[in-house]
């Protein structure tokens, strides 16, 4: 997009040129998950890996970047954020997956403890309808 040539881009993310031109035209079935992982992060795009029981709903999806100008901004926020970014670069793309598994892994508990939690809470009583005549009103 920003006018550079496949091989400079290609060199800068530490690829091989024809690879990025396979990417580019979407040919990436013979690619490696690892690799095109190891591409995302080096470009810093947002990406989300999808597992399921469903095939169809499976799949990496690479979100749009996130804005700048965030309404809930706050400094421990934004350090804490900076510090898993840091430490994220610092990892090997294996310990980026092992890493990424624990993260999936704990949201799979976090979800199930959700539902089991909705599953034994008390239902609410409806509410009563609000009462007519000269008793309800005031």
């Amino acid at each position: 997009r920003d006018g550079a040539t496949q091989s400079s881009v290609a060199r800068r993310l530490g690829i091989p040129q024809p690879t990025l031109s396979k990417i580019v035209r979407g040919q990436v079935d013979d690619l490696s998950l690892e690799l095109l992982i190891r591409i995302a992060v080096r470009l810093a795009l947002p990406l989300a890996i999808v597992t399921g029981s469903i095939a169809e709903e499976a799949g990496v999806y690479i979100g749009k970047a996130q804005s700048p100008a965030r309404p809930n901004a706050s400094p421990v926020n934004d350090s804490t954020r900076l510090a898993l970014a840091a430490a994220v670069r610092e990892m090997s793309p294996a310990e980026r997956l092992a890493a990424m598994a624990r993260h999936s892994e704990s949201l799979v508990e976090l979800r199930a403890a959700g539902q089991a939690t909705r599953q034994t809470a008390p239902k609410s009583a409806p509410k009563s309808a609000p009462r007519s005549g000269p008793q309800g009103a005031r």
